[in-house]
């Protein structure tokens, strides 16, 4: 089979298989592989090496976290604790509360559906971030969600594995 054969065949399968399953089959041949398959996986997976050596820096939620170590519910954003409630029906005790951070409502007696307000991807990206603003008169917006200025976060230096042992740059998270 030629080379451009066996890479489209390569693909195709990965393209198919789910995350979980070309984990367990990559894990369960690494004990019987030779030096030869190891090195060529090792190869393969380099990019992924590399990112996972370096620690960034979320904007939104100011935690630490590695790149593939990161997905759609990383970052968490509790609810900030300022929820107005106003009677469901008059003459019924049961009181209707809507969170200021994300305007979601539930009965007062059961508590919000969910303790997070924000649920997302760490990102280091500022631009990507709605920020709570004071200054606004609004009152909504999550007070917990502050740049990095505001929340006294360091320029940090962080280094990769390879800067470690000498032979890398340091970077900005």
């Amino acid at each position: 089979m030629a080379l451009d054969d066996k890479r489209k065949n390569l693909q195709t399968l990965l393209k198919a298989s789910t995350a979980e399953r070309l984990q367990d089959c990559l894990l369960n041949s690494i004990t019987e592989a030779s030096v030869t398959q190891i090195d060529a996986l090792l190869a393969l997976v380099q990019p992924l090496m590399s990112a996972g050596s370096t620690k960034l820096h979320c904007v939104r939620c100011h935690e630490s976290f590695f790149e593939h170590a990161n997905n759609p519910k990383a970052c968490r954003i509790p609810h900030d604790g300022r929820a107005d409630g106003e009677r469901t029906e008059t003459g019924d005790d049961a009181v209707t509360m809507t969170e200021s951070c994300c305007d979601i409502s539930y009965d007062m007696e059961d508590g919000p559906p969910t303790k997070y307000c924000i649920v997302a991807e760490h990102t280091t990206v500022p631009e990507d971030v709605v920020y709570y603003d004071e200054e606004e008169d609004d009152g909504e917006g999550n007070q917990l969600v502050v740049t990095c200025a505001t929340k006294g976060c360091k320029k940090r230096k962080v280094t990769s594995a390879s800067a470690k042992q000498g032979k890398g740059k340091k970077k900005r998270a």
